[in-house]
């Protein structure tokens, strides 16, 4: 745990790590730094830039006095060393070394310091060594520190096997923040419970499966939905499971309205919020369509003052880059409402919002779909916004399913920070022998040519994303498109080798590699495509789509395939049945046998595999896993875990089994595998310039959010 401010955090509390003494003694050295050159080490407009700062920024050791003895700059230059292992290791040694330039052993850079110099040595060297060894012995930062201010971060799970799921709704906080619910796989796939006073998590049983955790306003249940389908409860204090509703669509997100009711948001089916007993029973509508409303997204109930809050997609459609799938609608297209079930008044705020995090001080404190953390004065009583948004901090992952955070009603925020998009392409042999290539960029989605010797890859810069082609020897790079949308998304190459196949704007195109033309469509396939696979022989592709369906409004993804040639009509490999097989496909590829489809389900976030003759399916992983990779006899599939890269060997007949599962431990566990050339010898992996970040608990956030409004502080 760490309690100070951003300015005077050293790197490995930045980084949510481990702490000891060697963080006060960074703290001491950014003090004295600022005491004799009036400015700081290490700042910016916001948080993020000051930590950006800390771990990267240089000091500028050029503003020091010209006279600073060189016993004191030794001194600075050993507390302000980023690695821990090479800092001062005790307090007593900064004393040592402000003794010897009082006494004149170490000589300043320029000219021995005046008599009076002497004495301002003496007086800050003395008054410093003072503040820090008292505030080490009360526990206390080296400032004077109002306990109702004081912000906590920390880590939530430090458990290296244990990874934390994010989706729509990925943390619960209870209403005293003392307990957060959240989804995770490691030993058991399902929900788990960390207690603020306690070390590490606990798995509540009965969640096996479990997604979008909800806790009750009494603090004593925890709402989740199995399967994306069936909503089911828990006691937080343990005990089994009991089952509240079954519905025939799929939910996204569960608000409790009270002790004995819940909200539930239909992604499929575009009708509006829907509520269900907490005892049981069938659900109901609870807030109609009204107006232009398109649909309900992402429900949240403040209960003072009581109020429904929830995201409306835009009527104009607009969608913008990496906007997380939500049924029919994108996450950037919405803005947000607010409903009061008291008198029944609703309101569109007309501003962009994903997500509502509470009330701070008449401020309505939000989440934007890329990531951006805001604030706007409200006013409660007239459901109306009294100004223009600000931004507080720029630091949530926006994520693939939005961005991933919560805020309690006492002011604790869990959030997964953002990281920077840059990778570095790598390619490695079976035995784990690797060799980058080029230099970092925002690479996405490389694919190995069907020769291997060139890769395909998306890169994004700004607000858009280009397809380019590198060779694998020369890693020379020719560019394909230019002035691509964000959303475009490299799937495969076509069998010849001669264009790459991509999504873009829910449908499929095809560039020509050579730039003999520009992009135009593979081929019209109706529904919106979520993803796609050449099938061996270039004959037909295999297609991840979503269509409407019937009178209600209802949406339904199936696994299909598309002849490239002829009638392009659809051949169902999979499709939702009911409400039970739902399928929430990403990232199918085909088998280079062209018998099979691999795809990551986000209902069970398991990796699964269907013949594209139908029947039934075969679940691959256990413990999660998603982005799968065939090997080359189509008899072993890759795919990403927690714990890093996992080979299942698979049986394809008779029957699909999985016959063993073994992690590569050759494979960097931090890098993820793309792809796999030909002939099985070499794969093509991405690996984060930053590491994955680790979900962040700020207690008292609430504090930090008053400090940048001005609004004033002490109340936590």
């Amino acid at each position: 745990m760490i309690l100070g401010t951003a300015a005077y955090m050293s790197p490995e509390q930045a980084k949510g790590k481990a702490v000891d003494k060697r963080a006060d003694i960074w703290a001491f050295g950014v003090v004295l730094y600022e005491m004799l050159t009036g400015r700081r080490p290490f700042d910016g407009e916001e948080m993020p830039e000051v930590l950006a700062a800390v771990l990267r920024q240089p000091v500028d050791w050029t503003t020091l006095p010209p006279d600073t003895p060189a016993a004191v700059r030794r001194l600075l230059r050993r507390s302000l060393e980023r690695d821990r292992g090479a800092r001062l290791g005790d307090m007593s040694a900064a004393r040592l070394e402000i003794n010897d330039a009082l006494a004149g052993d170490g000589a300043s850079t320029v000219a021995e310091p005046t008599a009076q110099r002497r004495w301002q040595w003496a007086s800050a060297g003395l008054a410093l060594v003072s503040v820090v060894l008292a505030s080490m012995l009360i526990g206390l930062p080296a400032r004077e520190v109002d306990r109702d201010d004081s912000v906590l971060r920390f880590t939530l799970v430090d458990d290296p096997n244990m990874e934390v799921h994010t989706s729509t709704q990925p943390f619960a906080v209870s209403p005293d923040g003392k307990t957060i619910v959240f989804s995770a796989a490691a030993v058991t796939t399902g929900l788990w419970a960390r207690s603020l006073d306690q070390p590490a998590a606990r798995f509540l049983a009965g969640s096996e499966g479990g997604l979008q955790p909800a806790i009750s306003p009494d603090g004593q249940w925890v709402a989740f939905v199995v399967a994306n389908h069936i909503i089911r409860k828990v006691r937080l204090s343990g005990g089994g499971a009991t089952t509240v509703a079954t519905i025939d669509d799929v939910t996204a997100s569960l608000a409790w309205a009270s002790d004995e009711e819940i909200l539930l948001e239909k992604i499929g089916s575009a009708s509006g919020l829907h509520r269900v007993s907490a005892n049981g029973g069938e659900p109901q509508l609870f807030l109609p369509l009204s107006g232009d409303e398109l649909g309900h997204n992402v429900p949240v109930v403040l209960r003072e003052p009581r109020l429904v809050f929830y995201a409306n997609a835009r009527p104009d459609g607009r969608q913008s880059a990496g906007a997380p799938v939500r049924g029919a609608l994108d996450s950037d297209g919405l803005t947000l409402a607010v409903f009061s079930p008291a008198d029944g008044r609703r309101r569109g705020l007309d501003i962009d919002g994903f997500r509502v995090l509470g009330l701070i001080d008449d401020h309505l404190v939000y989440a934007r779909s890329d990531g951006a953390l805001m604030a706007v004065p409200f006013d409660a009583r007239g459901l109306r916004v009294l100004g223009q948004p600000r931004l507080l901090e720029p630091r949530v992952s926006p994520g693939r399913f939005g961005p991933s955070v919560t805020l309690s009603e006492n002011g604790t925020l869990v959030s997964l920070p953002a990281v920077s998009p840059l990778s570095r392409l790598m390619l490695a042999d079976v035995d784990g022998r690797a060799v980058a290539l080029g230099e970092a960029r925002a690479y996405e989605s490389p694919r190995f040519s069907p020769d291997g010797s060139r890769i395909g890859v998306g890169i994004a810069d700004g607000d858009g994303l280009d397809l380019w082609t590198l060779d694998r020897m020369t890693m020379a790079a020719t560019r394909v498109t230019r002035g691509g949308p964000r959303s475009t998304k490299l799937e495969s190459w076509t069998s010849d080798g001669r264009s790459l196949v991509h999504t873009r704007s829910d449908e499929l195109w095809t560039v020509p590699v050579n730039g003999s033309e520009g992009a135009h469509k593979l081929v019209d396939v109706e529904g919106r495509v979520l993803g796609a696979s050449v099938l061996a022989g270039g004959q037909s592709i295999a297609v991840l789509r979503r269509i409407r369906v019937g009178q209600g409004n209802l949406d339904r993804e199936e696994l299909v395939r598309v002849p490239l040639s002829g009638d392009p009509k659809a051949v169902p490999i999979f499709m939702s049945r009911s409400s039970g097989s739902v399928l929430r496909g990403l990232d199918p590829r085909a088998s280079p046998d062209g018998r099979f489809v691999a795809l990551h389900d986000r209902n069970d976030n398991q990796v699964h595999v269907r013949s594209i003759e139908g029947g039934a399916g075969l679940q691959v992983s256990d413990t999660g896993g998603n982005l799968p990779v065939w090997g080359h006899d189509s008899r072993s599939l890759y795919y990403r875990t927690a714990t890093g890269t996992v080979r299942a060997e698979l049986q394809t007949s008779p029957t699909l089994a999985v016959v063993s599962r073994q992690l590569v431990a050759s494979l960097p566990s931090a890098g993820t595998v793309h792809d796999l050339s030909a002939d099985g010898k070499t794969f093509l992996i991405l690996v984060p310039v930053d590491p994955a970040p680790k979900v962040l608990v700020t207690v008292n956030w609430a504090a930090d959010v008053r400090r940048q409004l001005g609004i004033g502080a002490g109340r936590p």
